[in-house]
C-alpha cells in the first residue's frame, strides 16, 4: 500500500523518464541513476537534481515571450 501511494505521487512524465533511464547495479550497495551525462548514486540524489534535469528538458519558450513577440513584432531591439 505504501509503495503504491509513493508511486502514484510521482508525475507520469517522471515515471516514464525514470523507467527509460539505464540503472546499473555495480555492487549490492551501489545503485546509480543516470541523469543526462551524470551518473549519481541513488542514495545521494536530491530533489534539486531531478528538478534541474526536468527544467533542462523544457523546450517551449515562456508564454510571456510569445505574447511580447506577437504584440511587438519589431525586428530591432531598441
Amino acid at each position: 500500500m505504501d509503495y503504491n501511494s509513493l508511486i502514484s505521487a510521482f508525475p507520469k512524465k517522471w515515471l516514464k523518464v525514470i523507467k527509460q533511464n539505464n540503472v546499473s547495479i555495480q555492487t549490492k550497495e551501489e545503485l546509480r541513476l543516470r541523469l543526462d551525462i551524470k551518473s549519481i548514486l541513488i542514495t545521494e540524489i536530491k530533489c534539486s537534481d531531478y528538478y534541474k534535469y526536468f527544467l533542462s528538458k523544457i523546450t517551449e519558450p515562456p508564454t510571456a515571450i510569445k505574447k511580447w513577440n506577437e504584440t511587438f513584432n519589431d525586428d530591432n531591439d531598441e
